[in-house]
């Protein structure tokens, strides 16, 4: 039987990667802030770790060794906090200390989530896709976290794979994003205002991210 830890795991991406773990037949620990945002999914293979990111240092004493460590959790990636470094560097904080947790409780491998908008900060502008974000706060620390995390688990001979994901939706997603406008605008019979479409951009359905994150 496989095991994982998943930080985020009430999180859109987060419960619906727990949830599918779990009806693999995988023994899956959810550490989340509060454990009552877990209070739905009841499972006999699923056991819930309260804590937030300063008590991550925490982790190596309650887990126990595990095949695979998701690290999804970060905070206010979609609201005002998103262009605050200050609360981004938080979150790179709480990457490395999750990623130390892992080594010392003997997980096989860790799994970091990273995100497109790391390629903005850094990639030269082409002529089919947008300016680089370089003012996002989010996206600098996303890519802070992935270099960072990469340097520590070389020094503590943690495998680590990063998934940069782009756009992900599905059920379960109630945020602003494009994909949502539009599905929320066709269902009540309107038009919606649109850019014009010179701009390419990748999207990914969960569950395909589901089924690959982790091989």
């Amino acid at each position: 039987m496989s095991t994982a830890v998943i930080t985020g795991a009430s999180g859109f991406i987060g419960s619906a990667l727990t949830n599918h773990l779990l009806s693999l037949g995988w023994a899956v620990t959810a550490v989340v802030r509060r454990a009552q945002s877990l209070s739905n999914l009841n499972h006999p293979k699923l056991k819930v770790v309260e804590l937030d990111f300063e008590r991550y240092r925490e982790l190596s004493r309650l887990l126990g060794p595990h095949d695979y460590f998701f690290h999804l959790a970060w905070q206010d990636m979609a609201s005002v906090g998103a262009v605050i470094p200050e609360i981004q560097l938080a979150n790179v904080s709480a990457a490395l200390r999750a990623l130390r947790a892992a080594s010392e409780s003997g997980c096989g491998k860790f799994i970091l989530t990273g995100s497109v908008s790391e390629l903005q900060v850094v990639a030269p502008p082409l002529p089919e896709v947008p300016q680089p974000s370089v003012k996002s706060a989010y996206g600098t620390c996303k890519l802070t976290a992935r270099l960072l995390s990469s340097a520590l688990a070389s020094q503590l001979g943690m495998p680590l794979n990063t998934a940069i994901l782009a756009n992900t939706f599905g059920p379960g997603d109630l945020s602003t994003r494009s994909s949502n406008t539009l599905i929320r605008a066709f269902i009540h019979h309107e038009s919606p205002r649109l850019v014009k479409g010179e701009a390419l951009n990748d999207w990914l359905y969960m569950w395909a991210f589901n089924s690959f994150c982790y091989k």
